[in-house]
């Protein structure tokens, strides 16, 4: 509004300037001062017009704070890459606007206002660029990984790739601490214990997405889920066969399995 007000009361002055320099007979100079107020608030006019057409385009674009991107519903603060660098509250993009909400690869909920990584890109479940220490404990961790994609699962990121040809995922926290491995085998690759337990508290079971998980605390556990046509469980077993942990699948989930079949 600022910007109006300005624009107007200089288009007034020149007009005012010129209908008196003109009544006086004042030389041309005089004259072309006139014009040059009446030019310049025109301009101004036209600047803030063209201004109310950006904020109509781009709700994003918040008067009181410049240029900010308000991630999608997820909170305001967070600079979208395009304008790092560009308006107040968007600092370089090496440091994320470096105000609340706007965090850098290597602050990532480590201060106060820092979004997770995955929220800056879409949210749980879509790719990722990880932080430098995620990236160094995963290289250290899987030297002969292949096809590496990094994706947010809660507070975690999940790195999915290949080992020697094997599909693998694991999980690492913002700091590069090594939380999860996963690893999808065959059913017939179970410890007997196992693959006895599941004969006998599952039977008649069909048996799908078998993975080894390993972790730092619990050591090796197996997970698959089972259905047998009715419900279905996603069951965690300990290398001796005892079952950890039961839960029913969810009912999209079962409704995949009964596609495959």
């Amino acid at each position: 509004m600022h910007l109006l007000a300005i624009s107007l009361l200089t288009i007034l002055a020149g007009t005012l300037l010129l209908a008196k320099f003109k009544k006086e007979n004042q030389e041309k100079f005089f004259r072309c001062i006139s014009w040059f107020f009446i030019v310049v608030g025109f301009l101004l006019f036209i600047g803030f017009i063209a201004g109310g057409i950006c904020k109509l385009k781009h709700p994003c674009f918040n008067r009181h704070h410049g240029f900010r991107y308000e991630m999608m519903g997820r909170g305001p603060g967070s600079c979208s890459p395009g304008m790092m660098g560009r308006g107040p509250g968007c600092g370089p993009g090496m440091m994320m606007g470096g105000g609340p909400g706007c965090c850098s690869p290597e602050m990532m909920d480590r201060k106060p206002g820092c979004c997770p990584m995955g929220m800056k890109e879409g949210g749980p479940g879509s790719p990722v660029q990880a932080p430098d220490a995620v990236k160094q404990a995963f290289a250290v961790k899987f030297p002969f990984a292949t096809d590496v994609k990094y994706e947010m699962e809660k507070d975690a990121f999940e790195a999915t790739f290949k080992d020697k040809g094997v599909e693998m995922s694991a999980n690492f926290d913002a700091a590069g601490k090594w939380l999860e491995t996963e690893t999808g085998i065959k059913s017939g690759d179970l410890p007997k214990e196992v693959s006895a337990s599941v004969a006998k508290n599952f039977a008649g079971c069909k048996i799908f997405e078998v993975a080894k998980v390993e972790t730092p605390d619990k050591g090796v556990c197996y997970e698959m889920d089972v259905n047998n046509g009715k419900e279905g469980f996603e069951v965690c077993f300990s290398s001796k066969g005892d079952i950890l942990s039961k839960h029913p699948l969810k009912k999209e989930k079962e409704e995949e399995k009964e596609d495959k079949d």
